[in-house]
């Protein structure tokens, strides 16, 4: 029998605090108490890119998720900023649709954050 490591619980809330769950996604988010507004701005696939709303002091950034897998990315020139779980395959794919829709994604983060 093979015994699975388990995070204490300071190293899942340190996870939950780099990464905390979209609003209304899940019961974490709830128990969490994450108050920021999540704009969706491009849906493909199993894939949601948005942003949160309370990092507008940053660069312009995209956020990735999938299930449990999420990764950031800087919107100038869509290098991968943070990974957590994608592998390297899905993130060349994921690279490839942020340049199609690029300016649609600088313009959305534009009205938003107003800058």
């Amino acid at each position: 029998m093979k015994f699975r490591r388990r995070r204490s619980a300071s190293a899942r809330r340190c996870a939950l605090l780099l990464y905390p769950p979209p609003c209304g996604e899940g019961r974490r988010a709830q128990r969490v108490g994450v108050g920021v507004d999540v704009p969706t701005i491009l849906r493909w696939g199993p894939y949601r890119a948005f942003f949160y709303s309370n990092e507008g002091d940053e660069p312009a950034h995209i956020h990735v998720r999938s299930g449990n897998k999420e990764a950031k990315f800087w919107i100038n020139d869509l290098t991968l900023a943070v990974n957590a779980g994608f592998p390297a395959h899905e993130i060349g794919d994921i690279v490839r649709r942020l340049k199609q829709n690029r300016d649609l994604l600088l313009r959305a983060w534009q009205e938003h954050f107003g800058t």
